[in-house]
């Protein structure tokens, strides 16, 4: 047998069986994240950039969900309203269909927390009493710094934001 003959298969060979690898972890990426639960009491405290009069500085975590396991990127969700707010919240990548919806109820004493784990650019619907405001999560938030945003809803369907990240260069993942 052609030894050169015998490495050229041998190369295609591995370069096809690679070839089905990498559509599967392509495929991963553009797939939505799995959804899961998560024990209220390990979401972050609010920083103390964050706490205003619209955010009680002792607001602890009703809810705290997980958008795919790994790096996390904090959203938390209060209100300005002294009354509760029924707040439904949607999420989804940017340009895809919604993965999660979940009607919650946010307060000035009580935030929502939602993680993101998996990078990808989120978009996060807001809606009340028929007002819609959308929050962009974007894909360099979630990745190995600390980062967090801060949503604000009012009671109009409007919605305030502020960020804070440490936007260091992270090694390779």
């Amino acid at each position: 047998m052609n030894r050169r003959s015998l490495l050229a298969r041998a190369g295609c060979v591995g370069v096809a069986s690679l070839s089905g690898c990498l559509e599967t972890v392509d495929s991963f990426l553009k797939g939505n994240p799995e959804v899961d639960r998560r024990d209220p009491s390990t979401a972050p405290h609010p920083q103390s950039m964050f706490q205003s009069e619209e955010l009680d500085g002792n607001a602890t975590a009703s809810m705290a969900v997980e958008f795919g396991r790994g790096l996390n990127h904090w959203v938390l969700l209060t209100t300005a309203s002294t009354c509760p707010l029924e707040t439904q919240v949607t999420v989804r990548r940017q340009g895809a269909d919604p993965f999660y919806k979940e009607t919650v109820s946010l307060s000035q004493a009580e935030y929502v927390a939602l993680a993101f784990g998996r990078p990808s650019t989120y978009v996060v619907d807001l809606s009340v009493a028929g007002e819609t405001a959308s929050v962009e999560v974007p894909e360099d938030f979630v990745d190995c710094n600390d980062s967090s945003q801060l949503v604000v809803v009012r009671s109009d369907g409007t919605v305030d934001t502020a960020s804070v990240t440490t936007q260091v260069k992270c090694g390779p993942l």
